[in-house]
């Protein structure tokens, strides 16, 4: 550690799958090759160009490629060498839960290229790594003294008829860039400026085997009127995903740069941004952002999926939580290894942003009730949470008792939706979950 920079080693380890995609360079191909490898289910990223070639030899180009990818024959001599790993340049095990979704050529099948846009890697990219950081100190913030009552402030203060402007406020808590000094270039909003001084190196794992499993991974937001926002044809579910393997063991380790000196030339009149710069300069700051994260999380999350799976026993309907042998599994199972390291909890892979949104925004200091947990709930009457959101996407405040109009995408929030079809609702997108350490070096 030198007078201006400060350093911390990040060591990250999956306790469930973590999403990064298996890469839109392939899927848009149809470049992939379901099989089966005795009991086990396998998944084949294929070499174009040498497949290519191979089919060329056979005469079967033009007219084979999307047939074979579909009914899965390809000649038998061509599948051995993709499924020995001549022609496949990654191969992967799958769940068996995510197997029909694959196979499926339906609508609601099948790997989906538009979404799948991480590059699939088996290594954590820094920059996935710093967006979860960011959240970590979002989070941090609204815990200052005063913050959640400026936060209150400013969300009720918001222009209803400008667009995002709540959304704005309830990501970044304040938009302060035009009083920031010291950062130049196009001024952003607060943490992004000063994130300017924090860099993540990407994290690479500490062994080479089964790294990654294609898994079916819960991907819903509920109702209390039991309806699911659901992107699989109104079950709690996502497609299939290439995942980061807990079962693999693997721990991922990288490096956090804080540019001290950078930091020190910030300035703002803005208390807020003032409680930042110097929790970012501060290492027994940094674990301290990671530690009440992670137990807030935690509680969190697991009163969510206590909720979740209580409804099927209520006998509500329009939402499905399936096991394994069903199909779908839920994307993060409490265990008592992750209650004791509830201080290390954090969330990365695709989606994770969205937690601004579904969480930090209902996670008040001690003794603050304003936000309900988790949105809108039955009994509540108007919140903050449903302010917010009307706010940013300019509807009306009876909005959310008109099944007309759409949910909110990809946000955990409550309301009527009568007769509305799974359909046309949007679901939240899956988070994978890790336990995180750092350690000032």
């Amino acid at each position: 550690m030198t007078r201006d920079i400060l350093k911390f080693e990040i060591r990250v380890k999956p306790l469930s799958p973590v999403h990064i995609g298996a890469g839109k360079d392939f899927l848009e191909r149809g470049a992939y090759h379901l099989y089966r490898e005795g009991q086990a289910y396998r998944l084949a990223l294929l070499k174009v160009r040498p497949l290519a070639e191979r089919l060329l030899d056979q005469g079967r180009l033009i007219t084979a490629i999307q047939e074979y990818r579909t009914l899965g024959n390809y000649p038998e001599s061509i599948a051995r060498e993709i499924e020995g790993g001549k022609l496949a340049s990654r191969r992967m095990g799958v769940h068996p839960g995510a197997w029909a979704h694959l196979r499926d050529t339906g609508q609601n099948g099948g790997l989906k290229p538009t979404i799948a846009l991480a590059n699939g890697l088996p290594y954590l990219p820094g920059s996935s790594v710093k967006g979860a950081i960011r959240t970590m100190w979002l989070d941090w913030q609204t815990q200052r003294k005063g913050a959640y009552a400026r936060f209150l402030s400013g969300v009720q203060a918001a222009d209803r008829r400008g667009r995002d402007r709540a959304d704005d406020t309830l990501m970044e808590r304040k938009q302060i860039a035009e009083t920031l000094q010291g950062a130049s270039g196009r001024m952003q909003p607060q943490n992004r400026d000063l994130f300017r001084a924090v860099q993540v190196s990407d994290l690479m794992p500490d062994r080479d085997q089964n790294l990654t499993r294609v898994q079916a991974v819960l991907s819903m937001s509920y109702q209390p009127d039991s309806h699911a926002r659901a992107s699989n044809g109104g079950r709690a579910g996502a497609q299939a995903w290439e995942c980061l393997n807990p079962e693999a063991g693997a721990t991922y380790t990288g490096t956090v740069t804080i540019d001290l000196a950078l930091l020190r030339r910030m300035r703002s009149g803005d208390v807020d941004v003032q409680n930042l710069v110097k929790g970012l300069g501060e290492a027994s700051a940094w674990i301290d952002a990671l530690a009440g994260y992670g137990e807030r999380v935690y509680g969190t999350e697991k009163l969510h999926y206590d909720m979740l799976a209580d409804l099927p026993k209520q006998g509500s309907t329009g939402i499905k939580l399936w096991n394994e042998q069903q199909g779908l599994v839920l994307d993060w199972v409490m265990a008592d290894a992750q209650e004791k390291a509830a201080e290390h909890l954090l969330p990365l892979g695709m989606g994770t942003g969205l937690l601004a949104h579904s969480l930090l925004g209902v996670l008040a200091p001690e003794g603050e009730s304003d936000i309900a947990f988790l949105g809108d709930e039955a009994g509540r009457g108007q919140t903050l949470m449903k302010e917010v959101l009307d706010t940013g996407l300019k509807r009306d405040l009876n909005a959310y008792d008109n099944p007309e109009f759409p949910a909110p995408k990809s946000r955990r929030v409550t309301g009527q939706f009568g007769g509305k079809l799974a359909s046309e609702m949007s679901a939240e997108r899956p988070l994978g979950w890790t336990t995180t350490t750092l350690t000032p070096v």
